[in-house]
This record gives structure tokens, C-alpha cells and sequence, in this order.
């Protein structure tokens, strides 16, 4: 089951093959609250199957649930950012023939938001996606890494062998949970969002944004993959906003739609 975009893109793809994993038992909230993990039927008959409106989720180390339950039916964060208003084709393969509906998913009209601080939105929230995923990918490397080191520091002989094999593991250790500036300088933490909060949650239409990096660390990619020194990790800071449209009162207290071009020049740092 594929979700297309206007331009015939994929958004999300489902398969019948897709693993489902199991109910989180480790969790700090009754299991009742969770939402079991949908699996695509392939039994001939009638069936019915739910897209979130979400694009797919980063890869994290930990999840979590929002306070706000809902029985049963409580979604696993983070999710994805969420997909645009507008025109999508819904696919439906089946032993080599598709099947094809289209799928139209319309703004709550209670929300106050321009289509370009929609954009901005999606923009950001993928952007955001992708760098934890990097981030997860490169310390999933690191860690195997550190596994191979220690298997290598094992088995070395010579005191001179160990010793360097114990110093590099260490240099690892350092990029991995923050050798200075503590643990949220690390990959560990940039790849552990913060509770209860997603690229979707965090851009709020109705309140003033500024986007900072999460946990004033790059997450994005550099590293230990790129070859790019540990320190970039700890020392580059980055700030930046999203230039999107909101809505604010003026001195007569009147509702104001603001441009995006405004509102991103009183609202960015400088």
C-alpha cells in the first residue's frame, strides 16, 4: 500500500511483509494506553487499514507516549511530520496488479496558518526526520565499531597494541555521550528526542517559533561517518528559524495575520 503525493511521489509505504513489533512492556505507562502496530492484511476479504497522515517515523533509541491517552489507541512517539493538505493517490498492489483511489486531505479550519508556514513546516519536520535518522545510522555504526575494539582489545598481545586499541575506544566513548559539555553533547542524546516531543509537535502555527537545534548540537550527520572531528559535535552551535506565517494580536488587541517574511524578522535571532 503506497500513499502518493501531487507529484506521484511516495509519502509512506506499507507492505503485508512489514514486521510488527510488539506492545513495549518497559514503559512508564499502562500498556492498555498504547496503539497496537498496524500490519497490512493480505487474507482475501475486506479489511480496513489506517494512515496516520504522517510521513514515517526517525529511527530512535528510545520512544515515548504523550500524557494525553487515548485508550487503546495512543500513538508511539516521535512520529513522522505531518503531510501537507492537498491531492494524494492512495496504491494498492496486489500479486503484480494496483489499484489506485485518490485521497484528498483538507486543513482544519480552526487553524490559523499560511500555506508557506505550512511548507516551512514540512520542511523543517523532514529535515529534522532525516538528521535523527543519520544520527541513529551513524551511532548504530559507532557502536559496532566499539564492539570490534573490544573483541581486538581482547585478543591483542602486545601491552603497546592494547593500550592504543583502549585510547581510541575511549576517543569513541567521547563522540558517542559528550567528552566535554556532558552527555547531551553526544550522539547518544541526539538520537533520544526529547519527551513527548516530534517535529510536528514542535512547530506550533499559533505561537511564535524560533528552531533551534535540538540540544544546541548539530544531529546531523557529521562525525564519525564523515570523518569530521569529534569536536564539530560539541562545539558547532546552530540556531535558525522558520520563517512561517502566524497570527498575532496588535496594541488594539485585533487578530493580525502576520507574513512569513515578518514574522521571520522579528522572531530570528540575530
Amino acid at each position: 500500500l503506497d500513499i502518493l503525493d501531487h507529484g506521484g511521489k511516495i509519502v509512506r509505504s506499507f507492505s503485508s511483509a512489514d514486521s510488527v513489533e510488539p506492545i513495549e512492556t518497559d514503559v512508564n505507562v499502562p500498556t492498555y494506553w498504547i496503539r497496537p502496530q498496524q500490519r497490512l492484511p493480505a487474507e482475501t476479504g475486506t479489511h480496513r487499514f489506517v494512515w496516520d497522515l504522517h510521513y514515517p517515523p526517525p529511527k530512535v533509541l528510545a520512544h515515548d507516549y504523550p500524557i494525553s491517552a487515548i485508550y487503546g489507541d495512543t500513538p508511539r512517539f516521535p512520529l513522522g511530520p505531518a503531510v501537507l493538505p492537498g491531492t494524494y493517490t492512495v496504491r494498492l498492489t496486489v500479486k503484480g496488479r494496483r489499484y489506485e483511489q485518490p485521497l484528498t486531505i483538507r486543513l482544519d479550519p480552526r487553524v490559523r496558518i499560511t500555506d508557506a508556514g505550512l511548507r516551512s513546516q514540512l520542511d523543517i519536520g523532514v529535515r529534522m526526520n532525516d538528521a535523527i535518522s543519520r544520527d541513529f545510522a551513524a551511532l548504530s555504526d559507532l557502536r559496532s565499531q566499539r564492539g570490534l575494539l573490544r573483541t581486538q582489545r581482547e585478543g591483542a598481545k602486545a601491552k603497546e597494541v592494547a593500550d592504543s586499541l583502549v585510547a581510541l575506544d575511549s576517543t569513541l566513548a567521547g563522540i558517542e555521550t559528550g567528552a566535554r559539555g556532558g552527555a547531551a553533547a553526544g550522539w547518544r542524546v541526539c538520537s533520544t528526542p526529547s519527551r513527548g516531543q516530534t517535529p510536528s509537535r514542535r512547530l506550533r502555527p499559533h505561537k511564535r517559533q524560533r528552531i533551534l537545534s535540538e540540544h544546541s548540537t548539530p544531529c546531523s550527520g557529521a562525525g564519525p561517518r564523515s570523518g569530521a572531528p569529534d569536536y564539530a559535535l560539541r562545539e558547532n552551535r546552530v540556531s535558525a528559524c522558520a520563517p512561517i506565517g502566524e497570527r498575532h494580536d496588535d496594541k488594539q488587541g485585533n487578530g493580525v495575520d502576520e507574513s512569513s517574511a515578518a514574522a521571520e524578522a522579528r522572531h530570528c535571532d540575530k
